[in-house]
């Protein structure tokens, strides 16, 4: 997903376009993520981290001292090795439920759009607590059952995190799904033609059809959470 704040027709605000693996609003709904934490000279890990464009967005724009890129699929890390370089920026093999990292690792633990594929968002959340520093920061974005809205602050204060804020970004996360096609049609034009049919499908089906239902119909909603570990 993405986030926009201008309307269809107005001007897109989103910065750093061209920034490689990440569309204009796939890296303002990280931008929107990071914001309330200080993570200049930091150390952070984005857990999901899928195909990297948001970590190394990260990387680039907020200056902080090491990004490590955590991902369960060893083909994503691979990928995410060869087309993403810079100065502490790492990515590895490693499952949300059970983080590869001592305790008291990070300054803050990035998650956008993986909690809800995490076979355990309790674990996880009890996981990125345990390698946050005292007064660390947790920054969460992610699709959630409207029924259970409140299920990610719940979980977060069940792991002993302290809630700062939660907020609902679904009419951003629409406005940009509204200039899906025309976002799509940039990305697509970059690929080959076997993997340019594959996504092609994805935006059109899974992200255009699927996931816009569910945020249209009222049955999810999108959230950014930010947490603090206490200390």
């Amino acid at each position: 997903m993405g986030h926009c704040t201008a309307g269809p027709d107005g001007p897109d605000p989103c910065a750093d376009p061209e920034l490689p693996g990440t569309g204009r609003h796939g890296g303002a709904l990280y931008d929107l993520t990071a914001a309330p934490a200080p993570l200049e000279g930091a150390a952070l890990v984005d857990a999901g981290c899928g195909r990297g464009g948001g970590t190394a967005r990260l990387a680039r724009t907020r200056r902080p001292r090491t990004v490590t890129g955590l991902d369960a699929s060893p083909r994503n890390v691979a990928f995410c090795r060869r087309d993403h370089t810079a100065p502490g920026l790492d990515f590895r093999y490693g499952e949300a439920d059970r983080l590869p990292h001592p305790d008291a690792s990070f300054d803050a633990v990035v998650s956008v759009e993986s909690v809800h594929c995490f076979p355990d968002a309790g674990r996880f959340l009890a996981e990125a607590a345990r390698v946050l520093r005292p007064g660390g920061h947790l920054l969460l974005a992610d699709e959630w059952p409207a029924a259970d809205a409140h299920g990610p602050a719940r979980a977060a204060a069940a792991a002993g995190l302290c809630v700062e804020a939660v907020e609902d970004i679904t009419a951003g996360v629409l406005r940009s799904l509204d200039r899906l096609p025309a976002e799509a049609a940039r990305l697509l034009g970059t690929l080959e033609e076997g993997p340019r049919a594959a996504y092609a499908r994805f935006f059109a089906d899974r992200v255009g059809r699927d996931s816009a239902g569910l945020y249209r119909s009222g049955r999810c909603v999108y959230q950014r959470l930010h947490a603090r570990r206490e200390g």
